[in-house]
């Protein structure tokens, strides 16, 4: 129908790539007053995420490539983040 919005996708579905909440911890440790507290909080949801990946790999749920891909994504991220201690 015209003039609804779209679906967002449920309630656990993950925020658009240039949300504000993406941006937000990252934004939060430029100008917020706690920032060892979000980086240690950004690098545990990090190793979430490895964990996950890997272990979607080894389930052969996720081709290698693929998850060679994630793998470096993510690791680049970390490294962001220790850039910015």
């Amino acid at each position: 129908m015209m003039g609804q919005q779209p679906d967002s996708g449920g309630a656990g579905a993950a925020p658009p790539p240039e949300s504000p909440s993406r941006r937000e911890p990252a934004r939060r440790t430029q100008f917020g007053r706690e920032p060892q507290a979000l980086l240690r909080s950004s690098n545990l949801g990090l190793e979430k995420l490895r964990f996950g990946m890997r272990l979607a790999k080894d389930l052969r749920h996720l081709r290698l490539k693929r998850y060679e891909h994630a793998a470096r994504a993510i690791d680049e991220a970390g490294r962001l983040e220790q850039q910015s201690r």
